[in-house]
C-alpha cells in the first residue's frame, strides 16, 4: 500500500485526540460522563467508537512502530 505511511499516523491522530479530550472531561466531573444525552457523555461514546472503527490503539502502534 504505497499510502500506508501517511494511513496510519493519520488514523492514529485523529482517533486518539478526541478519546484523551473527552476522557479529561469525564474526569473533571464524572457526572457528565454518566448522564444520558449530556453533551459530554455523547462526545466520550463517539470518541471511543471512533477509535474502534479507526482500527484498534494497539495495532496502529504496531503498524508504526514496524515501519521503517
Amino acid at each position: 500500500m504505497p499510502h500506508l505511511g501517511v494511513a496510519v499516523p493519520a488514523k492514529h491522530v485523529s482517533a486518539g485526540h478526541p478519546a484523551r479530550g473527552t476522557s479529561t472531561a469525564v474526569q473533571f466531573s464524572p457526572r457528565w460522563g454518566l448522564q444520558d444525552g449530556h453533551v459530554v457523555a455523547r462526545a466520550y461514546r463517539d470518541a471511543k467508537a471512533m477509535e474502534i472503527i479507526a482500527g484498534s490503539n494497539e495495532i496502529c502502534q504496531l503498524t508504526l512502530r514496524s515501519m521503517p
